[in-house]
C-alpha cells in the first residue's frame, strides 16, 4: 500500500520536513507528499513553495508532490481568515484525502502551523474519510529550532511528533460505502448523520421489539411519546401506580444491560428518552 503525507503550507516549511523526517524515523516509508496551500502569487506563500520545492527536490528526489491550491470557485484562496475560506479548506482537503483513499493509499495527515478553524476542519474530514490505516499528527517544535532555519532536524532539536487520536464515524471503511462517491464534504456529513440516525432507529428497535415485555413497551410509549409519569401512567393503564414503577424498574435495567450503560451512574426516565426516542419519534 502507497503511503502519503498531506500537510498545509504555512510560512515556515519545517512544519512538512519536519514531520516527513519524524515519519520516516518512525519507520514510515512516505511514497507522496500532497500539500495543500493559499495562492502561490502572494507572500510568503510563494516564497515558501518555492523553497520547499527546492529542499525536497535535493533531498527526497523520489517522493512524489503534488499541490494543491485551496479553491473558492474559480480561484485560489488568498489566505484561510474567514468562515468561507475556511470551508473552502475543508472542501479541498477532502477532496484531496478522497482521491487517495480511492486510490487504496495509507494517509498521514499534518495539523500542524494551521488555523484553529482549519485544524476543526481538517479533524472532521479525517473521521469522515480516514480508515485503520490513517493517522493524524501535529508537530510540536521549539521556537529557536524554527529560528535556526535548517529545513531538517538537527541532533539535539526539541521537536517532537504527536499522533492525535481520530474517532472514526464508521467501522466501515468509508469509501467503501456512499461516502466514496460523494466529493462535497457537507454532503457526507448529512450523510453520516442520516446513517447515526438509522443505526439509532434500529438499535432501539431491536431492543424495544426483542427485550421489552408488551407491557413494558406499553410503558415505555407513554413515556417517551407523552412525556407522563408513572402516576400518570398508571391512571392511563388502569395499574397500581406499584405497578408501573416496578416495571420502569425492569425497564432501565434492561436498558443499561443492553446498552453497557455505566452501572455507578443513575439512571432515570432521561436515560429512556435519550436511547429510545429514536424508535418511538423518529420513525
Amino acid at each position: 500500500m502507497t503511503t502519503a503525507f498531506v500537510a498545509p503550507l504555512g510560512p515556515q516549511i519545517q512544519a512538512i520536513t519536519f514531520s516527513l523526517a519524524l515519519l520516516e524515523k518512525r519507520g514510515w516509508q512516505i511514497e507522496r507528499l500532497a500539500v495543500i496551500h493559499t495562492a502561490t502569487q502572494r507572500e510568503p506563500i510563494r516564497s515558501a513553495q518555492a523553497h520547499l520545492a527546492e529542499v525536497l527536490r535535493q533531498e527526497r528526489p523520489a517522493l512524489r508532490v503534488e499541490w494543491h491550491p485551496v479553491m473558492e470557485g474559480n480561484r485560489a484562496s488568498d489566505d484561510v481568515t474567514s468562515e468561507a475560506t475556511a470551508r473552502a479548506y475543508l472542501t479541498t482537503l477532502y477532496r484531496v484525502l478522497l482521491a487517495l483513499k480511492q486510490g487504496n493509499v495509507r494517509v498521514h495527515l499534518s495539523v500542524t502551523g494551521v488555523r484553529k478553524l482549519m485544524t476543526i476542519y481538517a479533524m472532521t474530514a479525517a473521521q469522515l474519510l480516514f480508515d485503520e490505516n490513517d493517522r493524524l499528527w501535529h508537530l510540536h517544535t521549539a521556537a529557536a529550532v524554527i529560528e535556526r532555519g535548517h529545513p531538517w532536524p538537527q541532533a539535539g532539536d526539541e521537536t517532537t511528533l504527536v499522533e492525535v487520536p481520530v474517532l472514526r464515524w464508521s467501522a466501515v471503511a468509508p469509501v467503501l460505502t456512499r461516502l466514496g462517491h460523494m466529493d462535497d464534504p457537507w454532503d457526507a456529513v448529512r450523510e453520516q448523520q442520516e446513517q447515526q440516525r438509522r443505526s439509532a432507529i434500529h438499535r432501539a428497535a431491536l431492543f424495544v421489539e426483542h427485550h421489552l415485555t408488551p407491557a413494558e413497551r406499553e410503558v415505555t410509549r407513554l413515556v417517551v411519546q407523552e412525556g407522563l409519569s408513572n402516576a400518570e401512567i398508571a391512571t392511563r393503564l388502569h395499574k397500581a401506580e406499584k405497578t408501573v414503577v416496578h416495571q420502569m424498574s425492569s425497564i432501565l435495567h434492561k436498558l443499561a444491560t443492553e446498552f453497557e450503560l455505566l452501572p455507578d451512574v443513575v439512571h432515570d426516565r432521561t436515560t429512556v428518552l435519550r436511547l429510545l426516542s429514536a424508535y418511538f419519534l423518529l420513525r
